[in-house]
Order: structure tokens, then C-alpha cells, then sequence
């Protein structure tokens, strides 16, 4: 009897997990000469290159660093003024920028540190924005693209051991295929790159398939062509599209078109009309979590209004509502949605005179868990978001478990770098010394950590858990009828004895 008495406060009122066991450990602590410019860490998290610069008799010197992320030990250095390195997505390779007064060039380096292919000079830009250059590999890494310069953007695009395309416009908006096939989009005109070479397209490239035999050319209208280029299907419609995309199946596109407001519409591969929805002009952000199933995030510039639907099978199941806390118009919008196990995080980034993100956790039932204001960058792992926000000169680093508990993980450094559930926190000590390429510190102190313990993510329920979880949120829903149920219950045991 009292067991099952305990079961129906248990129901009546649950409580609350307390937050799991977390901890940030440090496996390595080093103090390097110069400033950091680029780090990166492989996939596997086990080795983690670093390119450092400094001032020495008014000379720019330099080292690549890599060292394994598991203690700190070197595996191999170069020296010179690398800019910028990154790593293959299997680990295996590391292409890397040398700077000199003679231009640039990129070297491919083995995982032991083997020169590989070391491509010729390049020109820099005037002024080179080297903040915001970067490497973006294919999937399987048969090739890769750095994008560097500002304000004239440039981009070179190598395919094996090759140099294959070298670009120059306003901006370079490169997008691999799971195929290993690249779409360039440029102001002046599109690109495809393969095995086969370099090819120009008529129109602007947007979007490959999850599959990778399709993608959208904009060329007055929307168009999906198809991976050897036959037009599969023409999108007709007032308005540019702003935004689009694929199901995780790739049957269905997706596309925004904005004309006074702003409509989302979905086809089948056919071109028919799945569905048609029109919102207030505002920012858009579609996110799948399986083949029938999707988050839509909406907001709108002017007051703030965010809007956050579930939508299951194309009918909305839930809408969470919230008006934003702004202290002035809102200049840059980014919104961020995804999933990751039952709970879903949308991130809003936008620009004004003080708070400039919000980031928030729902449950699958459009709860709120979670949200605060200020959080840059946000990251899911398996033990919640990990984000981190500037506090006074350094930058505080939090994990937010999928349960909406806060756990510090740091708050020394001046930048963080992450590839989740490893982390490096690097903060500079000594003189600066201000010029062309910013800062550069005596040293830089480069510390590693890895989280462990407890993973808190919400598992996502099979069938019977399914089941028994919607039965006792339905008895949580309705506690009259379970206070109902109990009674009946007491009343049959007591008449039986």
C-alpha cells in the first residue's frame, strides 16, 4: 500500500535529476614563445597543431607546432610564419599557410610531419583579413579550399596533389558534397569542382542534396540540377530566395523567397506544392531532425519576436513564443536550431547597442529548460551546449547540460578554441606589439582539457519507453483523475481484506 501511495506522489510530483558529475581535466600545459594565429585539432582529438608568431631584431619569426593533445609533447615543428593550418577530416593530412615577403603558399603535411605537396606564390590582398581566412576540406579529404584577403576575396581550390582553380571576386561561398564534388559560388559566376577539373556553370550554385546528386542553381529562378547537370525541376515565383534546402532523404526542397514578406514553401522532386506558409518579414531557420519531421525558428527584426515551431508530418505539433530583450533596433540576425536527443537549442545572434545572442534549450514538447542571454557560439556535445561569454577582458567558458544545469569550465583565458568534448583555453602574457598582423605577445600559455564523466543527454526512447513515457505524461497532465485512480484503488485493496 505504501509503495504504491509513493508512486502517486512520484507522479504528482517528480523531481528533478541533480546535474551529473561533470569535470573539464587538463592534459597538458604549455608556454610557448610568440602569440598563437591558428590552431586546429584533428578529428579523433588526438594531436592538435598550433602556428605561433613573434618579433625578434624587429624580424617576424614563427614555428608550426603539432603536439599530442593526450600530454603536450611535440611531434614536429617547421619553422617560419604559418598563418593558418587545419587538418584533414580523417587526421591523416595538415595543409597549412607560409607567409613571406614573397607572397603566400599552402604545404600539405602527413600526420608525422612529411612534406607533401607544397603549392607556388600567391599574391596577398592589401589588406589581408587574416581573421577571417580559413581551409575547408572535402569529406573524405581528396581536396580543399582556402578562402583568405580582404576586401578582395581570393580562393585557392586544390584537388589531390594539384592546384586546380585559383579565384579573385567579392566573395567565395565554397560547399562540399558528400561526394567530394565542389560548388563555388561568386558574385561574377558558379563553379563546380572534381576529380575531372574545374568547370563554370550558368548560374549561381547553392545547396548540394544530402545525397549529393543534386543541388539548386539560381539563374532568374530556382532551378535543381542535377550531379551530371540535367535540370530536374524550375522553381517559378515572385521574389529571391533567401534560404533553402533539402529533407534529410533528399525528396523534398525546401526554398524562402522574400516579396514584402517572407514565404516558405515545400516541393517534391516533381515540382508539386507540398506545403505553402507565409510569416512577417523576419529571419528564417529550418532545421530537420528526420525524414518527417523539422524545427522552424522565426524572428522578427523590428520587435524582437521569436517564434520556434515543431512540426511532425508538415502539421504543427507545438509553438514556444518569446519577445527578445533588445536595447535598440536590431542591425544581424543569425539563428541556429537543432536537435540532439529530445532537446532542441536555437541560438539567436543579433546586433545591437548591449546583448547580442540569446540561447535557449526546449524539450520535444516546446518547454523552455533553459536560456540566457549572451552566449556566443554555442556547440552541442553528448553532455549538453557549450558556449562561452565574455567576462570583463577574459571569456568565461560554461557547459549547459541537456537538463538546463550551468557548470563552469573556465574563466582565465582570452580566446577558446573546441572541438567538443576536448577544448583548448590559451590566454597571452608580456609586452604587444601592434601592426599589420595585430597583436603579437612575448608568450602564449596553451592549456587542454577533455570533459568526462556522466553523459546527461536526454536518450532518445524506443518503442516501450515511448510508450510508458506518454502514459505517465498524460497521468502528469491530468493529476485529478491519477488522485481519482488511486483512491479507487485503496477502496478495492481495503474491501478485499
Amino acid at each position: 500500500m505504501k509503495y504504491l501511495f509513493l508512486l502517486s506522489l512520484l507522479l504528482l510530483f517528480p523531481v528533478e535529476a541533480s546535474a551529473a558529475p561533470i569535470r573539464a581535466v587538463n592534459t597538458f600545459h604549455l608556454n610557448l614563445k610568440g602569440t598563437v594565429r591558428s590552431m586546429d585539432l584533428s578529428k579523433d582529438g588526438s594531436k592538435l597543431a598550433m602556428g605561433t608568431i613573434w618579433l625578434e631584431n624587429n624580424a617576424l619569426k614563427g614555428e608550426l607546432y603539432v603536439i599530442s593533445y593526450d600530454n603536450g609533447a611535440k611531434l614536429w615543428s617547421r619553422e617560419g610564419v604559418w598563418l593558418k593550418v587545419s587538418w584533414s577530416p580523417d587526421g591523416r593530412l595538415a595543409a597549412a599557410e607560409y607567409d613571406s615577403s614573397k607572397g603566400l603558399r599552402v604545404s600539405v603535411f602527413s600526420g608525422d610531419g612529411d612534406l607533401l605537396f607544397r603549392s607556388g606564390w600567391h599574391p596577398v590582398s592589401s589588406n589581408p583579413g587574416y581573421q577571417s581566412t580559413y581551409f575547408r576540406w572535402s569529406p573524405h579529404g581528396k581536396g580543399f579550399i582556402y578562402v583568405y584577403g580582404y576586401p578582395v576575396r581570393r580562393g585557392l581550390v586544390f584537388y589531390g596533389n594539384s592546384l586546380v582553380l585559383e579565384l579573385s571576386d567579392q566573395y567565395i561561398d565554397p560547399m562540399w558534397s558528400v561526394n567530394d564534388e565542389l560548388l563555388i559560388n561568386c558574385p561574377s559566376k558558379g563553379y563546380l569542382v572534381n576529380s575531372s577539373g574545374a568547370f563554370t556553370l550558368d548560374g549561381f550554385p547553392l545547396w548540394w542534396s544530402p545525397d549529393g546528386e543534386m543541388y539548386f542553381l539560381v539563374k532568374g529562378n530556382v532551378q535543381v540540377i542535377s550531379r551530371s547537370g540535367r535540370k530536374l525541376l524550375e522553381i517559378r515565383g515572385r521574389g529571391s530566395p533567401a534560404l533553402g534546402g533539402w529533407s534529410p532523404n533528399s525528396d523534398i526542397v525546401w526554398v524562402t523567397k522574400s516579396s514584402g514578406e517572407v514565404s516558405l514553401t515545400f516541393y517534391d522532386l516533381n515540382g508539386n506544392v507540398i506545403k505553402k506558409e507565409s510569416y512577417k518579414p523576419s529571419e528564417l531557420e529550418l532545421s530537420w531532425l528526420d525524414s518527417d519531421a523539422y524545427v522552424l525558428a522565426s524572428c522578427v527584426k523590428e520587435s524582437g519576436e521569436l517564434k520556434v515551431y515543431y512540426y511532425k508530418g508538415f502539421s504543427n505539433v507545438w509553438k514556444y513564443e518569446r519577445r527578445l530583450r533588445i536595447s535598440g533596433p536590431i542591425r544581424k540576425i543569425k539563428l541556429r536550431a537543432m536537435e540532439e536527443g529530445n532537446r532542441v537549442l536555437v541560438h539567436v545572434k543579433y546586433l545591437t547597442n548591449t546583448v547580442n545572442s540569446t540561447c535557449s534549450i526546449l524539450d520535444r514538447r516546446g518547454n523552455l529548460i533553459w536560456s540566457e542571454d549572451n552566449y556566443l557560439e554555442p556547440v552541442n556535445t553528448d553532455y549538453g551546449v557549450l558556449a562561452y561569454k565574455y567576462v570583463g577582458r577574459s571569456i568565461r567558458v560554461d557547459l549547459i547540460t541537456w537538463n538546463g544545469h550551468m557548470i563552469q569550465l573556465s574563466s582565465l583565458s582570452r580566446s577558446i578554441f573546441w572541438r567538443p568534448p576536448a577544448f583548448v583555453a590559451y590566454s597571452w602574457m608580456g609586452r604587444s606589439v601592434h601592426g599589420q598582423l595585430g597583436p603579437i605577445y612575448e608568450r602564449t600559455v596553451v592549456e587542454g582539457y577533455r570533459l568526462e564523466g556522466p553523459s546527461p543527454v536526454p536518450e532518445k526512447e524506443g518503442r516501450l519507453t515511448d510508450v510508458v513515457n506518454e502514459l505517465i505524461e498524460l497521468l502528469r497532465e491530468n493529476k485529478l483523475m491519477v488522485l481519482v485512480a488511486v483512491a479507487l484503488i485503496v477502496i478495492v485493496l481495503v474491501r478485499r481484506r
